[in-house]
Parts: C-alpha cells; structure tokens; sequence
C-alpha cells in the first residue's frame, strides 16, 4: 500500500509558461474550454456577491462563531509526562451575516484609508494586494471579507510553512 497518487488536476497547455511560475492548472472535472466561474444564484458569481446576497437575505442569521475562553486546567501531557496549563473553552458564541458585513465593511474603510495593500498592473489592470498572516479565526475571515468587499486581492501566509515561505510568498 502506499506510493500512489491521485490526480485532482492538470496543468493548461494553452497558457504560456512564466519565468520561476507554473502554468495554471485546472480541476480534472473541468475540461479546457469550459468556463470555471459559476453563478448559483443569477449575477451572484463572486464571493463578494454571494456574501451581499447572503447579508441581504439573512441579516440576523449566524454566520461566524467562535468560542470563549472559560478558565483554564492542569493536565499531564501523554508525550512530556508534565503538567501543563490547557484552555478551557465555553459555548460558542455566534456574529450575524449584518455584524460581520459591519466589522468588515469597517476594516475595508481602514484599509484603504491608511492604504494598507499595495498596488501592482497585470494585464492592463490594475491590482490592489494585500498579505493576511494568521491562524484561522473569526477575525482572519472577517479580514478576508473586507479585501472582497474592498476588491483587494488576498495572499495568504501560513506560520505552518515556516519562515522560509513566507519570505518566498
């Protein structure tokens, strides 16, 4: 067992190679020629769009959630075989579409206030980029709503790929 690999895309020959880049790939369930933007709902084909939509239709949903630091307890790490202090974490505690649309319009109003993306042209266009370092969270994902709301382009860093990639990034 072992030492297969399954394929989930395939690189676009009609695409010229970029000097250091790959070509774009492509999910093996697209074929070439077909058109990879979707509407699921009629002019709702960006993540802007269906998060307005979502906003709109249900402003006093749940959307994000995260949960609260309660206090926190001594267990024996299995591994060490020392005590250590965990967090203990309580009931989660929930924003609605119409608050993180409010944090997020407010972050994007920010952003481009104090100019916080840089600029750069591709293809006669005009882009505005901006870096997201973080751990997954509640506030990552309002950050990444205010760069959609804001059209600016998110590249995200990991701290898992170490220090390296990210000055590579």
């Amino acid at each position: 067992m072992g030492g297969s690999q399954i394929t989930y895309g395939y690189e676009r020959e009609d695409y010229p190679r970029k000097e250091g880049e790959t070509r774009p790939w492509r999910h093996i369930a697209l074929k070439p020629d077909e058109d990879i933007v979707c509407e699921l709902y009629p002019g709702v084909d960006t993540i802007k769009k269906s998060f307005l939509r979502s906003v709109e239709k249900y402003p006093y949903e749940d959307f994000l959630g995260k949960r609260v630091v309660t206090g926190t307890k001594i267990v024996t790490n299995p591994r060490t075989k020392k005590e250590e202090s965990v967090k203990i974490y309580g009931e989660y505690k929930w924003k609605s579409y119409q608050e993180i649309h409010d944090a997020s319009n407010a972050l994007a109003m920010k952003m481009f206030h104090q100019e916080l993306f840089s600029t750069d042209e591709d293809d006669d266009r005009k882009l505005r980029l901006i870096g997201i370092f973080g751990k997954n969270s509640m506030e990552w994902a309002i950050a990444d709503i205010a760069c959609a709301l804001g059209d600016i382009s998110v590249v995200t860093l990991y701290d898992t790929l170490g220090p390296d990639s990210t000055q590579y990034i």
